[in-house]
């Protein structure tokens, strides 16, 4: 296959209600969608979110990427090798094709990885060579499951917020819960939403922003709680400091935004940082990079949660999906909000989430996504194109 054209194009969706954490207050979608058109004029369509906090991409700059790269991309040829025996050796023709695209990027200091751009455009080859051979995601990673159960995450607000947004969740029926903290957060809160929602799953998520000594004290505070994990708990963390938080408590540690790439997750890994990593889609750099990562984890007995970025539309939203229902090692599942949090999703079919967390697995030519792409048109506000 031989792309013909491709446009990236930067996004502006308005969200229902603001989403706060520790880091951020958002209140529109910052995605990134890609089309890209195949000779035989097959359309195929990927998606990224990307934070400088994360791979140090910007919307900004992943257009100049785009730019950079498309009259190389161009020039590729693409497939799937549909009999190999894993899903990411039937991904390898892409995989090695993409990594050796991306390695002619110009170097940028402020750049950690190209992860992001990495995503959009890995989905929309998947997408497009998917749709030409009459196949679906099924045929690259076979389902474990038939349905997944989401988490519902409670924003970053004041508490007397925060617990009505609880009462909302477990009105839904939801059975694990993700409450965001920070420093000022009060251990009471804690306490009051772990009383709300009984024997529910709860985990909590700091964003970075606890330093070492604050996160022992909150942790240790809380433990009684029946915390299932902490996320990303310590600002300007390090393996060696985060591992040495795990042995101030019994809380398992999550990794996020300190899990970019494979060869973080190994030296993550390798000192006794993490019992937990949170893998995403964009922030990882698409399905073979997390399968990749997905391995690491069996290897070394830690466990998975797949989550998602803040405003993630139809795209990620369904590839997050039917990853979660192929990889039945994830123990909790992120996102899939829809229009429960996007004024307008850019899918034709609802990806929201059902009454207790619960969401089937959606299959559908190629990705499985049908993209209305006079919506997309809609909320554009820059693109690749020269």
């Amino acid at each position: 296959m031989r792309i013909a054209s491709a446009a990236l194009l930067a996004l502006d969706v308005p969200f229902v209600e603001q989403f706060a954490h520790a880091a951020k207050t958002r209140r529109a979608s910052d995605a990134l969608v890609l089309k890209i058109t195949t000779e035989d004029g097959t359309v195929g369509w990927g998606e990224t979110l990307v934070r400088p906090y994360l791979s140090g991409e910007t919307v900004a700059s992943t257009l100049a990427s785009m730019r950079e790269l498309v009259p190389r991309l161009v020039k590729e040829s693409w497939h799937l090798d549909f009999t190999a025996p894993t899903p990411r050796a039937r991904l390898a023709p892409v995989t090695l094709a993409l990594d050796a695209l991306l390695e002619t990027l110009p170097l940028q200091a402020s750049v950690r990885a190209y992860t992001g751009i990495r995503c959009a455009l890995e989905l929309a080859i998947l997408d497009a060579l998917l749709r030409r051979a009459g196949r679906e995601l099924a045929d690259i990673m076979a389902p474990a499951r038939n349905e997944v159960i989401y988490s519902g995450v409670i924003s970053a607000e004041e508490p007397a917020k925060s617990l009505k947004i609880a009462r909302q969740l477990k009105q839904l029926g939801i059975q694990h819960y993700k409450l965001k903290v920070a420093p000022g957060t009060a251990l009471d809160l804690v306490r009051d939403i772990r009383a709300l929602i009984g024997g529910a799953s709860l985990r909590l998520d700091a964003n970075a922003s606890f330093t070492f000594e604050e996160a022992v004290a909150f942790c240790q505070a809380i433990e009684s709680s029946a915390i299932d994990a902490i996320e990303e708990p310590l600002k300007d963390a390090t393996p060696q400091t985060l591992g040495a938080l795990q042995t101030k408590t019994s809380i398992p540690i999550m990794v996020d935004e300190a899990l970019v790439t494979p060869g973080d997750a190994d030296e993550l890994i390798e000192v006794g940082a993490a019992k937990m990593l949170n893998i995403r889609l964009a922030k990882c750099g698409g399905v073979a990079p997390c399968l990749a990562l997905v391995e690491k984890a069996a290897e070394a007995g830690v466990g998975l949660q797949l989550g998602a970025l803040v405003g993630e539309t139809a795209i990620l939203s369904t590839v997050g999906r039917w990853f979660a229902c192929a990889v039945e090692r994830i123990k909790f599942v992120e996102g899939s909000y829809g229009t429960l949090l996007l004024k307008e999703d850019i899918g034709r079919r609802s990806v929201r989430f059902g009454h207790g967390g619960r969401a089937p697995a959606l299959r559908g030519p190629g990705l499985g996504v049908e993209v209305d792409e006079a919506v997309v048109r809609k909320y554009v506000v820059a693109d690749s194109e020269p």
